[in-house]
């Protein structure tokens, strides 16, 4: 069965500054994992390190805009083909962000419940970023 996970937010910022979150090492780095390196341009390729635990590389397809498009092309095989999406809409003061994986996979209910929560929360984390200047990335103990 195919798989979409899907997450809609309004985030109290201006689209420059949600554009910068998504669209730079930097940016990424300081809401989905501080372990975070590549280019974040157009045909880039980004990796993302959770502690060698989960370490999904992503082709950057579309960068900046009213869109983020990322494919996962390694690191982690549940995700290999996915796409994913950071579609931005201004909402007055706001942006609206619609936030879609689709899955190429098959991957497990327990699988999908544990994508669909983490991306929530890192999600979170982005909106935070935004509106605060401090997200809530994910740092490895030392």
């Amino acid at each position: 069965m195919k798989r979409i996970i899907l997450h809609v937010l309004d985030i109290n910022s201006p689209r420059d500054v949600v554009n910068g979150a998504l669209t730079s090492i930097k940016g990424l780095g300081n809401w989905w994992t501080t372990d975070v390196s590549g280019s974040a341009a157009e045909g880039g390729i980004i990796a993302f390190n959770f502690a060698g635990v989960f370490k999904p590389e992503m082709k950057v397809i579309i960068s900046g805009g009213n869109l983020v498009e990322w494919k996962c092309t390694g690191g982690e095989k549940e995700w290999a083909g996915d796409k994913f999406t950071f579609a931005l809409e201004d909402a007055g003061p706001r942006v609206k962000l619609t936030f879609t994986q689709e899955y190429s996979n098959d991957i497990t209910d327990e699988q999908y419940g544990r994508f669909n929560f983490n991306w929530g929360y890192y999600l979170s984390s982005l909106k935070q970023y935004c509106e605060t200047g401090k997200g809530m990335p994910f740092t490895a103990k030392k």
